[in-house]
């Protein structure tokens, strides 16, 4: 019997539609889930997030950059 992975429960949400700082983000993504235990990706102007938990509006709005 096969034992379920660490990464078997993850969410995947995708950012679009907003200019993220990516360094904020990352930084997010390490205090929130912990090093190790997310995947972020950059692909086709959208960033796909893979995390044990979704990140809600009000955190990414932190993330935006300011212009």
């Amino acid at each position: 019997m096969a034992l379920p992975s660490k990464h078997s429960k993850m969410t995947q949400t995708i950012i679009e539609d907003r200019y993220i700082d990516e360094e904020k983000l990352l930084d997010l993504c390490r205090a929130r889930f912990g090093a190790g235990n997310y995947r972020l990706r950059w692909t086709l102007n959208k960033w796909y997030l893979s995390a044990p938990g979704p990140i809600e509006d009000d955190e990414l709005d932190r993330c935006e950059l300011k212009f």
